[in-house]
């Protein structure tokens, strides 16, 4: 096989356990820290989807497999693509993109795939412009069903930016589950809905410690939602689903239309088809400086749970809602984002790369929107010193948005500062102040967990660890290698909940008799923490799980 198209390392994915093992340590599967771009090898386990299409290249017949393999964070999770077509010849070309494919997007039971068919990079001037693929992956509905994949239809070239543009970037590129038969105002025609009756949102029944000082963050989840969010969670709740891009026309005549620049492109999987349809002026007005280079898109919710924010890192984040199909154009919010907060210093640290400092998310735990920005410190006693020296985290929640109102009528949204979080101020924190950290990103699912990547050196991006730490209580929780063999970084996902292997009877181990009298629990042990650059690992005995 060729290997001028890919990594050489994509050939050689990361040893993973059993999956029938998998299931009996102590892990929810709620959440996956995974790489994003596939590793190029045939593997089946019970998430494996196949498909065979027709490109649109040539018209040759392809056949894709996927397959997802997940570990327990902060171990990285991988997944795993195996592609081919029978030539003239009657044998397997296996070498048939000009780089791996990569997922881009999540949710719930959903990821988003590209596949970029050919052994060249496309060309402005190249006429084809069908070098891209987008395959949909679908964890099955129910135990007894079996994961899917589902190609949809590439972009019409008149919805791309540019007459050269040969697709819209995938950082643009959301993704939202909704149910069809729920009446919301992107489904007018549909049944009523009743919510159920309030309860207690977590962010109320749980007391917060009193050791350092807080300030409760006002979810966009309102009570009487909370409970039918959790029902949404479901794969079987949600039957449908919509793609959005937000793209910038560099064309736009403002003189001559009441709508802004920018415009957002949907595809419905009902419908089975791609719109596009014009955006509003952004409101408030977008800085005379701001330039749209989007770094992420978050899923959010809002009154038709609909909304999405195209984040650019740096600068701010445009809120639209992508299942408000009764408008005549898609409403924009901005929202600014808190300043950046690295200080000067001669470290060798890529600032200019927006998830390498920071990261936003909506904690379903608590149903607030967080942002976290990390600094990277040197020591102020050595000048000019490109060794660091400790970090720090700051984290940030959004106030003013509430469930069920729509984004027009929305009040001032703002971040409110939350937490400061030093290095030094960490419980069971060993490693070296001198590591270089980056790539924070904030847990989707477990309030207050974050993760981040540490190296030795600026220079190398191998022998890497992931750490996951409890910024709320101050509290290493866990440390696992992460040798980052290719250059790209890992992404969060939910989608390995819906992925979770059956357990077999004969992975189930008989648990001994119970005496009716000794019905009090020992207190279990506390493992000590060891250093991890001293060869040791740390574990402190599922401490993630007892948050």
């Amino acid at each position: 096989m060729s290997l001028k198209s890919y990594h050489e390392e994509s050939l050689r994915p990361p040893a993973t356990e059993d999956a029938a093992a998998a299931t009996t340590t102590k892990w929810d599967w709620a959440e996956v820290l995974l790489d994003h771009v596939a590793y190029m090898v045939d593997k089946k386990n019970h998430t494996s989807a196949p498909l065979r299409f027709k490109r649109n290249l040539d018209g040759k017949e392809v056949d894709v497999q996927v397959t997802f393999c997940f570990a327990k964070p902060p171990r990285v999770s991988h997944f795993c693509c195996h592609a081919y077509f029978t030539d003239d010849h009657g044998e397997e070309d296996t070498c048939l993109f000009f780089r791996e494919p990569f997922v881009f997007a999540t949710d719930g039971n959903l990821a988003l795939i590209t596949l970029c068919i050919g052994l060249g990079r496309p060309s402005p001037f190249d006429t084809k412009k069908c070098k891209y693929e987008y395959l949909v992956y679908q964890a099955a509905s129910s135990p007894e069903g079996k994961p899917g994949l589902t190609r949809i239809p590439k972009f019409p070239a008149h919805m791309l930016p540019t007459t050269g543009s040969d697709c819209i970037p995938s950082r643009a590129i959301g993704l939202v589950r909704y149910r069809s038969n729920i009446s919301t105002d992107a489904h007018p025609h549909k049944a009523p809905f009743t919510p159920p009756a309030p309860i207690l949102s977590p962010a109320v029944a749980l007391a917060r410690p009193q050791s350092f000082p807080f300030t409760p963050p006002t979810s966009i989840l309102s009570p009487s939602v909370t409970a039918y969010s959790d029902a949404l969670a479901k794969g079987d709740a949600c039957d449908a689903y919509r793609i959005a891009a937000l793209a910038y026309d560099y064309f736009h005549d403002s003189s001559n239309s009441p709508y802004g620049p920018y415009y957002i492109c949907t595809y419905d999987s009902k419908a089975e088809d791609w719109i596009r349809k014009p955006a509003a002026i952004p409101q408030p007005p977008l800085p005379s400086d701001y330039i749209c280079d989007i770094d992420m898109v978050i899923t959010i919710g809002g009154s038709s749970r609909g909304i999405m924010g195209w984040v650019d890192l740096w600068n701010g984040m445009l809120l639209s809602d992508v299942l408000a199909d009764h408008k005549p154009c898609r409403p924009l919010r901005y929202v600014t984002l808190p300043k950046p907060t690295q200080p000067q210093n001669w470290l060798p640290l890529a600032v200019d790369i927006g998830c390498n400092c920071r990261d936003i998310v909506l904690v379903k735990e608590t149903g607030i929107i967080r942002f976290v920005d990390l600094q990277v410190h040197a020591d102020p006693s050595i000048p000019c010193s490109q060794t660091p020296c400790g970090w720090t985290v700051l984290t940030w929640t959004l106030e003013g948005f509430h469930e069920g109102l729509d984004l027009e009528t929305l009040g001032d949204l703002h971040f409110q500062p939350e937490l400061e979080l030093h290095s030094s101020d960490i419980s069971g924190y060993k490693l070296p102040q001198s590591l270089f950290v980056s790539n924070p990103i904030l847990s989707s699912n477990t309030d207050g967990v974050l993760y981040l990547r540490t190296n030795v050196s600026s220079a190398t991006n191998r022998n890497s660890q992931v750490i996951a730490v409890d910024i709320k209580h101050k509290m290493l929780l866990d440390v696992k290698e992460f040798d980052m063999q290719r250059p790209n970084n890992y992404m969060r996902t939910s989608i390995s909940s819906y992925l979770k292997p059956p357990v077999s009877n004969k992975s189930m181990k008989r648990r001994a008799p119970q005496s009716m009298g000794s019905s009090r629990k020992k207190p279990q042990q506390q493992p000590a923490i060891t250093n991890p650059a001293e060869g040791g690992e740390v574990d402190v005995g599922d401490a993630m799980d007892s948050q």
